[in-house]
Parts: structure tokens; C-alpha cells; sequence
């Protein structure tokens, strides 16, 4: 009896743990949502059999909440080496238990960046070789990331993708990064300081 007593205890805890965790960052989960309905008419969403890009470090740090998908465009359209292909859009989201241990993932991220890069929060990067376009929009307490191949690079999508990104799942405070084909990357809003010891943990 004791022995079953202790088996309903942990079940409870693990099932408390697990609801604490499910419930978190609701509002991001919201923004996704809306994010996704409103591509719904000219992209599907995929989540089984594509993998996530790389982002170094990222993908270690002690998030409670991650959601990778893909939009696939319905329709084919020229890319910049002039085949006709439907773009693929990665997305990737991270969310921290509150600000200080996205501190820490940004501090841990930042010495194995993407491509395995070290930088330097701030500063732009000339060349990051074999890195892909990519934006990054850096909130309170979640990192929210956008990348797609090299073949799409072209000033317009980074410009349409960069506006989506802050309007769904940005605010005045957002640190946004944006990465072009191998480089470079740039800190377009709210750079963060690199003489903050926070990155430096």
C-alpha cells in the first residue's frame, strides 16, 4: 500500500511538472498561431520529416519550450539563379523559464554561433561561410529565428520576412538580427551592448 501511495505521488508531481510546462509561454504559442493562419492560404505548414537547421549552441541551452516547422510555398516561383522552385521557410522557436536564462543561452550561444562561429554580441560579422539567410528576433524571455536557402537571398524577402517577424512575434524592445548568404551579419534594432558582462557568464 505504502508502495503504491509513493508511485501516485510521483505520477502527480511528473503530471504537475509536465502541466507547469505545457501552460508556459502561451502568448509566443498564440503568436505562432496567428503567424501560421495567416501564411495558411499561399504555404503548408511541415513538422514531420524536415529537419531543423543548425543554429550552433542554441539548440543546448536550457529552454522549457522549442517548436520547429517549415512553410512550403503552394505555388513555384523563380529564385535567383532563375530555377523555379517553392521556397521553404524554417522557423524555429525557443522559449526560457524568464530573462535571465535566456541570458544564459544567449551568453552560451554567442562562443558557438552559427556555422560554430564565435561572436560578439553587437558587432557585425563580415563573412559567416556556409551560414544561410537567416533573422532572429531576440525577446524577454523567447528567440524566435526565420532561415531559408541561399538561392532565395534577395533584398525583398529578407525586407517582407524582417517586417512578419516584428510584427508577429516582436515589440519595441526586440534585439533583431539579420544574416545574409555567408555573410554578414548585422544587429538592425536594439544591437545588444558587448561590454555587457551578461554575455559574458
Amino acid at each position: 500500500m505504502k508502495k503504491i501511495t509513493q508511485i501516485s505521488l510521483i505520477v502527480l508531481i511528473s503530471t504537475c511538472f509536465l502541466a507547469a510546462d505545457s501552460s508556459g509561454h502561451e502568448e509566443l504559442k498564440q503568436q505562432i498561431t496567428a503567424f501560421t493562419n495567416a501564411k495558411s492560404s499561399d504555404f503548408e505548414k511541415k513538422d514531420l520529416n524536415v529537419s531543423e537547421p543548425d543554429y550552433g549552441e542554441l539548440e543546448n541551452t536550457n529552454h522549457n519550450f522549442h517548436e520547429f516547422f517549415q512553410l512550403k510555398a503552394n505555388e513555384k516561383t523563380e529564385n535567383n539563379i532563375g530555377n523555379n522552385t517553392k521556397l521553404k521557410l524554417d522557423f524555429s522557436f525557443y522559449g526560457y523559464e524568464n530573462e535571465e536564462e535566456r541570458n544564459y543561452a544567449l551568453s552560451f550561444w554567442f562562443k558557438n554561433f552559427i556555422t560554430g562561429k564565435r561572436i560578439t554580441p553587437g558587432r557585425m560579422v563580415r563573412t559567416l561561410k556556409n551560414a544561410e539567410p537567416t533573422i532572429g528576433v531576440i525577446n524577454g524571455d523567447n528567440i524566435c529565428i526565420v532561415s531559408f536557402s541561399c538561392n532565395n537571398d534577395t533584398p525583398e524577402l529578407m525586407k517582407e520576412l524582417r517586417s512578419e517577424m516584428l510584427t508577429f512575434f516582436g515589440n519595441p524592445e526586440s534585439m533583431i538580427f539579420e544574416i545574409n548568404c555567408d555573410g554578414p551579419l548585422r544587429w538592425t534594432k536594439n544591437p545588444p551592448d558587448p561590454k555587457d558582462k551578461r554575455w559574458r557568464m
